[in-house]
């Protein structure tokens, strides 16, 4: 499918060539079989996945992207009962053109993009991580793009690492640490990583669950951890370490148990705020959140917020103030 010019380029980390055309063509004619990428770094505009069916396998493999249009994605998945072995590197080499590293979505009139397995998802200098299903205010198909399992997932120098916004999209992921971190952003793209929009999930619609997965913001209190707007959020064991507020909650359902979590340094955030006017139910159980920095903040702000449920259950908070605040 290369040249022996791109095979040499790719198989010596060089990195100087596009081998869009040869990826794609490859993974295209794989369709439902099984397809084996060699060790390299292989330099993409953009590709597609749309096997219906299939498994690839990667060898210390790293998808470049070289974009120099704006681009949906390094990776765009849309097909459905497709498996990924081994780690699958994505890096968005800082650049702006992108969206994001991986769009995983579906196309109106075809199965939808589920039934996926990734056995370890890596994902590097992109500014969104993971797209699962479109931007919010984009026309987004509705189809059920559920039973998707990621098995470890790692993230650097990203700013969201996952944007959930798919009708009855529901995405499982167990293991890893993944989150918010500047990483080269000032020395290859200066002043364009944002802390005061990145977030380790912004969700508006569909599930996410994770498990035994460490989630991570502290290099700077503007971020937010997770801001839930809609669908189900559910979080079980592991650890948060968040700088800022960890949860900023607009709707939704919401669940979070079994965890070590707390970091939180500023004295204005609290740890879970509810948006005046919003409504949704927030359970917790099973937590020892703990605060860090010697500063007084409420661990929820309700905003008077009568339309929530919360449900605490052995949660013993180590913090200065242990209260739930309404402010208006």
């Amino acid at each position: 499918y290369m040249t022996q010019a791109e095979i040499n380029d790719v198989s010596s980390f060089s990195r100087t060539l596009d081998v869009t055309t040869a990826v794609q063509t490859f993974i295209d004619d794989v369709g439902n079989g099984t397809g084996y990428f060699p060790e390299g770094r292989y330099r993409v505009t953009t590709i597609t996945f749309n096997n219906q069916g299939g498994v690839f396998v990667f060898g210390n493999v790293a998808f470049e992207g070289i974009a120099t249009v704006p681009t949906d994605a390094v990776i765009e998945y849309t097909g459905h009962d497709t498996t990924f072995f081994d780690i699958l590197v994505i890096n968005g080499n800082y650049n702006t053109n992108y969206t994001a590293a991986l769009k995983w979505h579906s196309i109106s009139g075809q199965t939808p993009a589920q039934f996926v397995k990734i056995e370890h998802l890596k994902i590097q200098n992109s500014l969104i991580g993971i797209l699962y299903g479109q931007i919010n205010g984009t026309t987004v198909i509705d189809g059920a793009q559920s039973e998707n399992y990621i098995n470890i997932y790692t993230t650097s120098g990203v700013e969201r690492a996952i944007y959930m916004n798919q009708t009855n999209g529901l995405l499982y992921i167990n293991g890893g640490a993944y989150g918010v971190s500047i990483g080269g952003w000032e020395a290859n793209s200066p002043g364009t990583f944002d802390f005061s929009r990145s977030r380790v999930i912004e969700q508006y619609q569909g599930g996410v669950y994770n498990s035994n997965t460490e989630c991570i913001a502290t290099a700077n209190a503007t971020s937010i951890g997770f801001e839930i707007k809609g669908g189900t959020f559910n979080q079980t064991g592991g650890a948060w370490e968040i700088a800022g507020t960890n949860l900023l909650l607009s709707g939704g359902e919401i669940g979070v148990s079994g965890l070590a979590w707390g970091l939180i340094t500023s004295s204005t955030l609290p740890f879970i705020e509810l948006v005046t006017g919003t409504s949704g139910s927030l359970r917790m159980s099973n937590l020892r959140p703990q605060q860090a920095g010697g500063v007084a903040q409420p661990f929820i702000e309700t905003h008077s917020t009568p339309n929530w449920t919360v449900d605490l259950n052995n949660v013993k908070a180590r913090v200065n103030r242990l209260a739930l605040v309404a402010s208006d």
